[in-house]
């Protein structure tokens, strides 16, 4: 909509306008969670899921977070495989979003959490395989 003061009532709504897309616009600090298999190639990462940095903090909070500069790779030394089970939770974090238990942008993996548990805490569901 281009907003022209034609009349008060233009303008008014023009306004609104204004306000309800500064509202939309108004970012949410999330982080991508990744499910990890073994080994390495193009098949040992999830999609990423996208979730409220505020959520992860208060549903993990009785986890460790390992910190990686990069996406981390579990025992190299294999192939991953299509039916291989996905082992590990990782959860990415930008620059923009760091703060609480990510100090860093970068890649956190959360100790001693399963991809099904996880699942469970964040409302989300992990692939199978």
């Amino acid at each position: 909509m281009i907003c022209k003061a034609s009349s008060p009532s233009t303008l008014t709504m023009c306004s609104s306008y204004r306000r309800a897309d500064a509202a939309f616009l108004r970012r949410i600090d999330v982080a991508k969670v990744f499910f990890v298999k073994d080994g390495h190639g193009d098949e040992k990462t999830s999609r990423g899921y996208d979730v409220p940095i505020a959520s992860a903090v208060n549903a993990l909070r009785p986890f460790e977070f390992k910190y990686f500069p990069s996406g981390p790779t579990f025992n190299p030394e294999v192939p991953a495989g299509g039916f291989s089970p996905f082992r590990y939770v990782v959860i990415e974090v930008l620059a923009g979003e760091v703060g609480g238990p990510f100090p860093k942008a970068g890649f956190y993996l959360v100790a001693d959490l399963s991809p099904a548990r996880c699942g469970e805490l964040l409302g989300i569901v992990p692939p199978s395989a």
